[in-house]
């Protein structure tokens, strides 16, 4: 049995190379055979074939190629190639059954032809595959033209569902201090398209103000304008406070409010038109108020009246600076009604007084607050009068016996050595100013 080397040739170990040389390959006894030698190669002993030309060889389908492909010599062919065969060897005719058997193939050239047709195979998988660069440029212009053609279709359908869509606003109403709401569809009734697709504009809305505004609703590059109504039906809700005051004083409807609590400003009034005749003797009285807002709304509350003792016929005052900055300062002082036997009347005010440095930050705060009725402060109000040459806000407010029994902690003094003594431990400055009679 012949055995395969480490070189894939096989080893004539049942002398191979004998048993060929037994098989004649030439039917002229005359010619040399040629034999296979002991590494598996052919061994060209007769190349010399008259009938043959030197340019003629032999191909892998076992017939002869007469095409003169410019070979030198077939003899300058390695003699261990065993794909190669001496021309003598077939010159009376082939015959692939008789054909000498080569280590590497299982019969003749049928190995040979097979390796072809796998290097042939191998060429047509080589021009199969196609370039990366090549597949992703197919791809992408693929992509290219699916989107381009869905943002074709897409912006005709915008098109088309624009100039079908329709917005029908309504008049609506809110009433003042509601919060607006933004759902579109409170606004209009909307076709053709989502009320998503849409938005309100409020920015002509004055929420603080009733009254009549214009809204706008707009889908995409449509538009619709709407009235939208304001109205303050709600009555304003009032905190009174005690009015005192000596025999024959002055008061105002405005003194008995506290605090107006309403989107506008309250105006009060009273309800009967002699009031004032209550201040002409000593007592308690209950005065009818009228408070108004802006929009009409009105609520009757029922004020008192302290009246006690005479007119005072000196203040002492009181006062302290309460606040200082570099732009302003602010004084508080308090006011209080002395008797002829410099006995605390339980008649006294609260001033406030804010100097300003500059011209500029004292116009701004006048043309804020000139036309109001009240200035507030520290949780104290009054109307505000304003000096231009000495550039100051002033304003006053009335001062219970009640606040100042609470600011105390205990019973608000009475004669002046107490009181004097009372506000100089709390910082202040004290003077009695005389009232001329």
């Amino acid at each position: 049995m012949n055995n395969e080397n480490n070189n894939g040739n096989f080893n004539n170990g049942n002398n191979f190379s004998n048993e060929l040389n037994s098989i004649n390959l030439n039917d002229n006894p005359n010619q040399p055979i040629d034999s296979l030698d002991n590494n598996g190669n052919f061994n060209n002993n007769n190349f010399n074939n008259p009938n043959l030309d030197n340019n003629d060889y032999l191909t892998s389908s076992g017939s002869f190629n007469y095409n003169n492909q410019n070979m030198d010599n077939l003899n300058n062919f390695p003699n261990n190639n065993p794909y190669y065969y001496p021309n003598n060897a077939y010159s009376n005719g082939f015959d692939s059954n008789n054909m000498p058997m080569d280590p590497f193939m299982n019969n003749g050239f049928n190995n040979f032809d097979n390796n072809n047709n796998n290097n042939n195979e191998d060429n047509k998988k080589k021009k199969k595959k196609k370039s990366p660069v090549f597949i992703i440029i197919i791809i992408l212009v693929i992509l290219a033209i699916g989107a381009g053609l869905f943002f074709y279709l897409r912006i005709s359908s915008n098109q088309a569902s624009k100039s079908s869509v329709t917005i029908t606003t309504k008049d609506v109403t809110f009433e003042l201090g509601q919060v607006l709401s933004k759902d579109v569809n409170k606004y209009a009734t909307i076709t053709q398209t989502d009320s998503k697709n849409c938005s309100v504009d409020l920015s002509k809305v004055d929420t603080n103000k009733a009254g009549t505004y214009e809204y706008t609703v707009k889908c995409g590059t449509q538009e619709s304008k709407g009235k939208l109504k304001l109205q303050d039906t709600t009555v304003p809700k009032v905190t009174l406070k005690d009015v005192n005051t000596y025999i024959n004083g002055s008061f105002t409807a405005d003194d008995f409010i506290d605090v107006c609590d309403d989107f506008s400003t309250c105006t009060a009034e009273f309800v009967k038109e002699n009031v004032k005749s209550y201040a002409s003797k000593e007592g308690s009285y209950e005065i009818g108020l009228k408070v108004t807002d802006e929009s009409g709304n009105e609520t009757t509350v029922i004020g008192t009246l302290n009246v006690k003792g005479s007119a005072p016929v000196a203040y002492y005052t009181c006062s302290k600076k309460d606040e200082e900055s570099k732009d302003y300062v602010i004084t508080q002082a308090d006011k209080l009604g002395l008797t002829a036997q410099n006995v605390f009347s339980q008649i006294a005010v609260r001033t406030y007084l804010i100097k300003f440095n500059k011209d500029t930050d004292y116009l701004k705060i006048k043309n804020n607050y000139e036309n109001d009725k009240s200035y507030q402060y520290n949780d104290y109000e009054g109307k505000p009068v304003f000096d231009d040459k000495q550039l100051t806000l002033y304003y006053e407010n009335s001062l219970g016996i009640e606040t100042l029994n609470k600011e105390s902690g205990s019973t608000f003094p009475t004669n002046v050595t107490a009181i004097r003594t009372y506000y100089l431990n709390k910082g202040y400055t004290c003077q009695i100013e005389r009232i001329n009679q």
